[in-house]
């Protein structure tokens, strides 16, 4: 008699007796299968090399997703915005934050993401997918150059808000330092 261990709804194991073990037996080979079906070795090499029709998208095809990155709105690529979009997020977020946690190296390494999927990503995922994803981590790379140059060119501007935020902020902490001295010098009779 065999047994196994059923895991329970509040968490906890039970042993459950299992009565019969059935066996599964090939009585037939796959030829004689194939033939009760009326496919001859003939008729298989002939449905393997027919032409999939005009269309149809699998996911053995890398350009599965290349279907949502040709969808245009108004004549803008919409489907290549998104799709590109969203996969170099996941590169540049979640990849190279792991391998680069300080940013360090961040634009050059958005840079290397861009030419590893323009050279390699049109295979696994699609060339015009490739293609999107590999623009947007471009431009990526290339704005987070523009910034800091021109934080390096021009100076910082406190507007007026920021401005008046950080005096609050000096007139809170002010009156609460004042509070905790008064507070103490009457606590100790100072």
């Amino acid at each position: 008699m065999n047994s196994i261990l059923d895991r329970q709804p509040d968490g906890s194991y039970k042993i459950v007796e299992l009565e019969a073990v059935a066996e599964l037996h090939q009585e037939k080979s796959v030829k004689d299968q194939l033939a009760a079906l009326g496919l001859d070795e003939n008729k298989i090499a002939e449905l393997r090399n027919a032409e999939k029709p005009a269309g149809t998208a699998t996911m053995e095809s890398p350009a599965f997703l290349d279907k949502i990155t040709n969808f245009e709105a108004m004549g803008i690529p919409v489907g290549a915005v998104g799709v590109g979009t969203a996969i170099a997020i996941l590169v540049d977020r979640v990849a190279l934050a792991r391998l680069d946690p300080t940013n360090k190296w961040g634009s050059w390494a958005n840079l290397v993401a861009a030419f590893a999927l323009q050279r390699y990503g049109g295979k696994l995922i699609g060339q015009k997918t490739a293609n999107a994803t590999a623009f947007i981590l471009t431009y990526e790379a290339m704005a987070d150059w523009v910034s800091q140059g021109l934080n390096k060119v021009m100076p910082n501007v406190v507007n007026a808000q920021q401005g008046n935020m950080a005096q609050n902020y000096n007139n809170a902490v002010n009156q609460a330092t004042r509070v905790a001295e008064n507070y103490y010098s009457q606590a100790f009779g100072g």
